[in-house]
C-alpha cells in the first residue's frame, strides 16, 4: 500500500511538473517559430508604422504615399480611393477634386486644410463624389473683383459642384470675395463658407466665422449706386442641403456698398448662416448668433443724394426654394440695417432753400428665417432674433444765406427714417406653403424705425448793402422717424395653405418707431433784422403692430396656438424744435414733433380678412386688431377668463362666441377617503361668459395649457397639470369630512365646485374563535372602510353574548384583538357570539359584525387517596376534584366503586374534596377505589382510581411444654409461641388461656405485650397489640396438682382479617400422673431440629462445596 501511495504521489509530482512545464511553453505573447517580416499593414490603426503622409488607400491596401502634398496623391488616385491624412497635421493647399474621393484622418484624429487666404480651399468639380471626416477647413478667400470681372467670387471655403459629404467636419474663417474694381464696382461673393450647385449633406459639422463678400460702393459716372452684398454667409445653396447634428455660428452676409453722387446705398446680403434656392433639410441642428448684412449709405452731398440702402434679410437662413425644418434651435440671429439716407445740399441762387435730406433705408426682415418659397418647420424652437433697424434720414441742406447776389431761403427738412424690418422670427412672402407645428417662438423683436434726419439751418439775416437786406429764415423742419417693423414673431404676407398651430408666441415685440428729427437752427440776425426761428421738430414713427402675428395676405389657419405676452411696438418720441438763429430778434424756437403712435394687435393684426380660432390669446397688448374694412373670425379662442374680450379687440373682429372654463366633480358626493374626478373642461363655448352654449368640433385649444387645482379641505393631485384635447383632470380625495370647496385655475379664470365628502362606511369582520371553559382565547376582527382600505387608529369594543370584554386600537391594517379570559360563558350553549364594535368617529360611520365563538368543556382530575382499614371497620374513602387549571372544583358529585361495586356517591367540599364513610366487607387484600365524576354543563367528566388495603394476617400459635407427663406436684413451664406469617400486621391481638382444673397457675411472662391473671375465672390473659410478621412468646408456669389429661387450648382474636386463625392454634395436652415411681421410662422431649432439616443443610453445603470455582 505504501508503495502505492508513493507512487500515486510521486506520479501526481510528476504531473504538476509536467502542466507547469507545458504552460510555461506557451505564453500569451510569444509566438514561436514566427520567422517573417512585419507585416506593413497595421490592421488595428489603418496605417503603417512609420508612415509618410499623405496616403492613398484602395480596397484597404496602401498604393501611394508622398511627403509633398494632397495635391501629389490625388494625382495619383483614382476614383473610389481614400486618401489618408496624417492627425493633427495642417495642409497648405487649394484643391480641385476631380475624382470620386474619400478623405480621412488617421487614428480618427483631426486634420486642417487651410487656404492661406490665397483661394478657396476646395473645389468640387461636377459629377464628383467626395467624402471628408474630421478635417477643418479654414482660411479659404475666393478671388476679390477684377477689372475684367468686377463682382466677388463665390465660395470662400469650398465651391461645391458635385456631391459634397463633409461628416465630423469645421468650416471656419473662409471669406467669398469682395465686388469691385478700380473702373467699375461689383457685389460680393456668395458662400462665405460653402457654395454649392450640386448635393451638399452636413453631418455633426461646424460651420463658424465665415464671410460673404461685401457689395463694393458705388462709381462716380459708371455707376453710382452701392452694390449688394453677398449671401449665405455660411453657406449658399442652390442644389439640395442636409444638415443633421450641427452648429452654424458667427457667419456673416456681406455689407451693401455705399453709394456715391446720385446714387442709392447697396442693399446688404441675404442669410447669415445659409442662403437656399434649391431644397434644404435642417434636423437637430443649432443656427446662433448668425448675421444678414447691413445696407450701404445713400450718395451724399449732391443735389439729388441718394436714399439708404435696406438691409439684408434672413439673420439665419433665407429661403426661396424648398426647406425642412425639425427639431433644432435658431436664435440670436439678426437681419441687416438699412443704410442712413444721403444728406442734402445747400440752398443756392437758383434754389434758395436748402434740399431736403434723403430718406433712410429698411431694416432687413426675418431676423431668423426670411422665407420666399416652401418652408416647414416641425418642433423648432426660434427664440432672441432681432430684425433689422431702419437707417436714419438724412440732414436737410441749410438755406442760402442773403447777399448781394439774393435773398436767402429756409433750412432743407431732415430725411425720413427707413421702416424697421419685419417677422423678427420669420418674414413670409410668395406663393409657398409655410407650415409651423409645435414650434416655439419667443422674445423675438422686429427692427426699429430710423431716426428722422436732422432739418437744415435757416439762411442768415443782411444787414448792410443796398441789395436783399432782411430777416434771417427758418430752420428746416426735422425728418419723420421711421415706423416699427410689423411681426415681431411672424410676418405673414401672401403664401398658400399657411398654418401655425400648436406652437407657442410668447413676449416678441414689434418694433418701435423712430425718433423724429430735430428742427433745424434758425439763420443768424444782422443789425437790426432778426435772427430766424427753429424749425419743427419732426414727427416721430409710429410702433410697429402684431407683437405676435401680421398678417397681410394670403391663406393661413391659426390654431390652438398660446398667443401670450406680445407687445406692439411704441410709437417713437418727436423731434425737437430747432433753436432761433444767433443774434437778436423775433426768431423762436420750433415746435417740437409729434410723439409716435403706438402699434397695435399685440397678439395679432390683420390687414386683410382672415380667421384666428382655438387660440390661447392674453397678456397681449390690444389682442388682436383687424385694419379698417378688414374681418377677422376669431371665435372660440380662450381669452384667459370667461369674461368677454371686447374691450381686448378692435372693430372688425368677430370674438363670439369664445370658450368658457367649466369645472366638474364626478361624482359630487363622496365617502371619506374615496375620490372624486375633477374635470376642468375648456370645450365649451359661451356668448356670455355664464351659459356654455356648445362644445364646437374640428380643434381645441392649445395642449398643456397649464391648470391649477386646489381645494379648502381635502387633497388633490395634481395641483399643477396641463390640459390634453381641451380638458385636464385632478383627482380628489376626501380626507375631511365636509363641504370641499374645490377649484381650477385657467389662466385669470377661477372656476369651483363642491364635493361632499360624507363619512365612510365600514365594514367589521370578525374572526371565529374557540377557547375552553376558563380559559383564554383571541378575539379579533379586521376593520375596513367601504373601499376595502384598512382603518387604523380607532377603537373597536368586543363583546361575548352581550358582555364587553375588551377593547384595542385598531392597526395600520385594520386589524385589533382583545385576549378574552377566563372565559366564563356555558359551554353547553354553543356557539356563542363574538361581537365587534366600532362606534364611529368624524371620518367613519359606525359598524359591528359577528362569528362564533365555541367554548369547550374543561378537562377535570380526580385524585382517590389510597386508604387502609380492616374488614369490618368503617373508613372514609376521599377523592380531590381539580379543572385543568388546577382550580379545585366544588359542588360536583363524585361516584366512588369499590372493587367495582358501588360505595355510594357524595359532593365535594369548597376544597374540591368528596369524603364517603364505607364499611369494609372484604378480605384482606389491595382493591380499587374508583371515583367518578360524570362530567356537567362546564366539565367534561374524569375517573380517578386510588387503592382500599383491607388488611391480612396469617396468626398461629405453637405450644409445647417443659414435660408432658409431669408427676402429680410437679411444676412445668408451658412455652407458646405466637407467630405471624403476615402479609399484614395483626392488629390489637389478645391471647386468652383457661387453666384447667387440676393445674395451678404458678407464674407467667411474656416477651411483648401485657399479661394478667384472674383467679376466679383461672383465665390468662395476654394483650399483645398489633403483630408484626415475627414470633413474640408467652413463657407459662403451672403445678400439677393432681393426675389427669389437661388441655391447654390458646384463644387469639385480632382486629386484622385472619381467615385460619383457629386453624393455626396449637393446644398443649398434659398428661398429668401419679407421684413417680421406679422402673418408669422418662419421654423425651421433643426438642432439636429434625434431621430432614440437617441432612437437607448438608445437601445445601455439599452442593456448595461442590460448586466449581470457575477462574
Amino acid at each position: 500500500m505504501q508503495k502505492n501511495l508513493t507512487l500515486i504521489t510521486l506520479t501526481l509530482i510528476f504531473s504538476i511538473i509536467a502542466m507547469g512545464a507545458v504552460a510555461a511553453e506557451s505564453p500569451d505573447d510569444v509566438i514561436t517559430n514566427n520567422t517573417s517580416d512585419q507585416t506593413v499593414q497595421n490592421i488595428t490603426n489603418n496605417t503603417t508604422s512609420n508612415a509618410p503622409d499623405p496616403e492613398v488607400w484602395r480596397d484597404g491596401i496602401l498604393i501611394y504615399s508622398t511627403t509633398i502634398s494632397i495635391q501629389d496623391a490625388m494625382d495619383h488616385a483614382q476614383n473610389g480611393d481614400t486618401i489618408r491624412l496624417e492627425n493633427g497635421q495642417t495642409f497648405y493647399e487649394n484643391l480641385v477634386i476631380n475624382k470620386n474621393l474619400t478623405f480621412e484622418v488617421m487614428n480618427g484624429g483631426i486634420a486642417t486644410i487651410d487656404g492661406s487666404g490665397t483661394g478657396r480651399v476646395i473645389h468640387i468639380l461636377p459629377g464628383v463624389t467626395a467624402y471628408f471626416y474630421n478635417i477643418t477647413f479654414q482660411n479659404g478667400h475666393a478671388p476679390d473683383g477684377t477689372l475684367l470681372s468686377p463682382d466677388g467670387k463665390n465660395g470662400g471655403g469650398i465651391l461645391n459642384e458635385g456631391t459634397l459629404y463633409l461628416i465630423n467636419c469645421v468650416v471656419r474663417n473662409n471669406t467669398a470675395g469682395d465686388g469691385g474694381s478700380i473702373t467699375y464696382g461689383g457685389i460680393g461673393g456668395s458662400g462665405g463658407g460653402i457654395y454649392s450647385t450640386g448635393i451638399l449633406n452636413l453631418t455633426n459639422t461646424l460651420v463658424y466665422n465665415n464671410w460673404a463678400g461685401n457689395g463694393s460702393d458705388g462709381v462716380t459716372v459708371t455707376h453710382s449706386d452701392g452694390f449688394h452684398g453677398g449671401h449665405g454667409g455660411g453657406i449658399y445653396s442652390t442644389g439640395q442641403l442636409n444638415i443633421e447634428n450641427s452648429a452654424m455660428h458667427n457667419n456673416h452676409a456681406g455689407d451693401g456698398g455705399n453709394g456715391v453722387v446720385l446714387g442709392e446705398g447697396g442693399s446688404g446680403g441675404s442669410g447669415g448662416a445659409i442662403y437656399t434656392t434649391g431644397t434644404l433639410t435642417i434636423t437637430n441642428t443649432q443656427i446662433y448668433d448668425n448675421y444678414a448684412g447691413n445696407a450701404g449709405k445713400g450718395g451724399i452731398e449732391i443735389i439729388i443724394g441718394g436714399t439708404g440702402g435696406s438691409g439684408g434679410n434672413g439673420g439665419a437662413i433665407y429661403n426661396s426654394g424648398n426647406a425642412n425644418i425639425e427639431c433644432s434651435e435658431i436664435y440670436s440671429n439678426t437681419a441687416g440695417d438699412g443704410g442712413t439716407g444721403a444728406a442734402a445740399a445747400d440752398g443756392n441762387l437758383i434754389h434758395k432753400t436748402g434740399y431736403d435730406g434723403h430718406q433712410g433705408g429698411p431694416g432687413g426682415n426675418g431676423g431668423a428665417i426670411y422665407n420666399q418659397g416652401t418652408l416647414s418647420l416641425l418642433e423648432t424652437d426660434i427664440y432672441s432674433n432681432t430684425a433689422g433697424n431702419g437707417g436714419a434720414g438724412g440732414a436737410g441742406g441749410d438755406g442760402r444765406d442773403r447777399d448781394g447776389l439774393g435773398s436767402g431761403g429756409a433750412g432743407g427738412a431732415g430725411g425720413i427714417g427707413g421702416t424697421g424690418g419685419a417677422g423678427a422670427a420669420i418674414y413670409n412672402t410668395g406663393t409657398g406653403t409655410f407650415t409651423l407645428t409645435d414650434c416655439s417662438i419667443t422674445q423675438n423683436t422686429a427692427g426699429n424705425g430710423g431716426m428722422g434726419g436732422t432739418g437744415g439751418q435757416g439762411g442768415n439775416a443782411r444787414s448792410t448793402g443796398l441789395f436783399y437786406k432782411g430777416s434771417a429764415y427758418t430752420g428746416g423742419a426735422g425728418g419723420i422717424g421711421g415706423a416699427g417693423g410689423n411681426g415681431g414673431a411672424i410676418y405673414y404676407n401672401n403664401g398658400t395653405n399657411g398654418s401655425i398651430t400648436n406652437s407657442n408666441l410668447i413676449e416678441n415685440q414689434a418694433g418701435n418707431g423712430g425718433q423724429g428729427g430735430q428742427g433745424g437752427q434758425g439763420g443768424a440776425s444782422s443789425g437790426s433784422y432778426s435772427n430766424g426761428s427753429g424749425g419743427a421738430g419732426g414727427i416721430a414713427g409710429n410702433g410697429g403692430n402684431g407683437g405676435a402675428i401680421y398678417y397681410c395676405n394670403g391663406s393661413l389657419t391659426v390654431e390652438s396656438n398660446n398667443l401670450i405676452d406680445n407687445t406692439a411696438g411704441d410709437g417713437g418720441l418727436g423731434g425737437s424744435g430747432g433753436l432761433p438763429g444767433p443774434g437778436t430778434g423775433s426768431g423762436t424756437i420750433g415746435t417740437d414733433g409729434l410723439d409716435g403712435y403706438s402699434g397695435t394687435g399685440g397678439a395679432f393684426y390683420a390687414a386683410n380678412n382672415t380667421s384666428l380660432n382655438f387660440n390661447r390669446i392674453l397678456g397681449n397688448d390690444a389682442d388682436v386688431v383687424a385694419a379698417g374694412g378688414v374681418t377677422v373670425h376669431a371665435e372660440n379662442n380662450w381669452w384667459g377668463s370667461n369674461n368677454e374680450p371686447d374691450n381686448r379687440v378692435s372693430a372688425g373682429v368677430v370674438y363670439s362666441p369664445w370658450i368658457m372654463l367649466r369645472i366638474f366633480a364626478n361624482p359630487g358626493t363622496i365617502h371619506y377617503l374615496d375620490t372624486s374626478d375633477i374635470v376642468a373642461d375648456l370645450t365649451w363655448n359661451t356668448f356670455d361668459g355664464v351659459t356654455p352654449y356648445e362644445q364646437p368640433t374640428g380643434n381645441h385649444i392649445p395642449d398643456k395649457t397649464p391648470v391649477t387645482f386646489g381645494t379648502n379641505i381635502g387633497d388633490i393631485n395634481p395641483e399643477d397639470t396641463e390640459t390634453t384635447s381641451g380638458t385636464a383632470d385632478s383627482t380628489f380625495t376626501g380626507t375631511t369630512v365636509g363641504t370641499a370647496t374645490v377649484s381650477a385655475q385657467v389662466d385669470n379664470e377661477i372656476q369651483t365646485t363642491t364635493v361632499e365628502v360624507e363619512k365612510a362606511d365600514t365594514v367589521m369582520t370578525v374572526d371565529s374563535a374557540s377557547g375552553v371553559y376558563l380559559g383564554s382565547t383571541t378575539l379579533s376582527a379586521t376593520l375596513v372602510d367601504e373601499y376595502g382600505n384598512p382603518v387604523g387608529g380607532v377603537q373597536v369594543d368586543f363583546y361575548v353574548d352581550g358582555v364587553w370584554v375588551g377593547s384595542d386600537i385598531t392597526d395600520g391594517s385594520g386589524y385589533a384583538e382583545v385576549t378574552y379570559s377566563p372565559i366564563t360563558v356555558n359551554p353547553a350553549s354553543n356557539p356563542h357570539i363574538i361581537t365587534a364594535e366600532f362606534a364611529g368617529n368624524d371620518y367613519y360611520n359606525e359598524s359591528s359584525g359577528t362569528n362564533d365563538l365555541n367554548v369547550e368543556r374543561a378537562t377535570t382530575h380526580i385524585t382517590v387517596d389510597n386508604i387502609t382499614g380492616n374488614k369490618g371497620q368503617t373508613v372514609n374513602l376521599t377523592a380531590t376534584l381539580k379543572d385543568q387549571y388546577g382550580n379545585l372544583l366544588a359542588g360536583r358529585t363524585i361516584n366512588f366503586l369499590v372493587n367495582g361495586i358501588n360505595a355510594g356517591s357524595a359532593v365535594t367540599d369548597v376544597n374540591g374534596v368528596a369524603t364517603k364513610s364505607y364499611y369494609i366487607n372484604l378480605n384482606g387484600g389491595t382493591y380499587t377505589i374508583q371515583a367518578d365524576f360524570v362530567g356537567d354543563d362546564y366539565y367534561q367528566s374524569s375517573t380517578g382510581t386510588g387503592a382500599l388495603k383491607v388488611s391480612q394476617a396469617d396468626l398461629y400459635v405453637k405450644s409445647w411444654a417443659s414435660k408432658n407427663n409431669p408427676y402429680v406436684g410437679e411444676t412445668i413451664t408451658l412455652t407458646f409461641k405466637l407467630g405471624n406469617r403476615g402479609p399484614d400486621t395483626a392488629e390489637n391481638v389478645v391471647f386468652t388461656m383457661k387453666i384447667p382444673e387440676g393445674m395451678q397457675y404458678v407464674s407467667s411472662n411474656v416477651d411483648i405485650g401485657t399479661l394478667t391473671y384472674n383467679e376466679s375465672t383461672r383465665t390468662i390473659t395476654w394483650t399483645i397489640g398489633d403483630v408484626p410478621v415475627g414470633d413474640p412468646y408467652l413463657y407459662m408456669k403451672v403445678k400439677v396438682l393432681k393426675s389427669g389429661t389437661y388441655i391447654f387450648r390458646p384463644q387469639i382474636t385480632t382486629d386484622t382479617y385472619d381467615p385460619t386463625i383457629d386453624k393455626n392454634i396449637q393446644s398443649v395436652v398434659i398428661n398429668a400422673q401419679s407421684k413417680h415411681h421406679g422402673g418408669h421410662k422418662v419421654p423425651m422431649h421433643k426438642t432439636g431440629v429434625p434431621i430432614w432439616s440437617l441432612i437437607l443443610a448438608l445437601v445445601f453445603v455439599a452442593g456448595g462445596l461442590i460448586v466449581p470455582f470457575k477462574k
